[in-house]
């Protein structure tokens, strides 16, 4: 029992951090929008291929099915 609710609390605490992770990435990626030569900060990936949002969603989503399955 004790080994469950260590690893849903290490399961809480990694998601914490996903979701802080993917408010950072949202703030990032607006303040590039905003600022000029924002193609330059980005490393000129094109705004229609740089979904950052989606891509951590779907990290998150596999990693959380990982964990379920052992």
């Amino acid at each position: 029992m004790i080994e469950k609710a260590e690893h849903e609390r290490s399961i809480d605490r990694k998601q914490q951090k996903i979701k802080k992770l993917l408010a950072d990435v949202k703030t990032l990626y607006q303040t590039c929008e905003e600022e000029e030569g924002k193609d330059e900060l980005i490393g000129r990936v094109n705004k229609e291929n740089w979904e950052p949002e989606a891509k951590a969603f779907e990290l998150w989503s596999s990693a959380e099915n990982v964990e379920e399955m052992q």
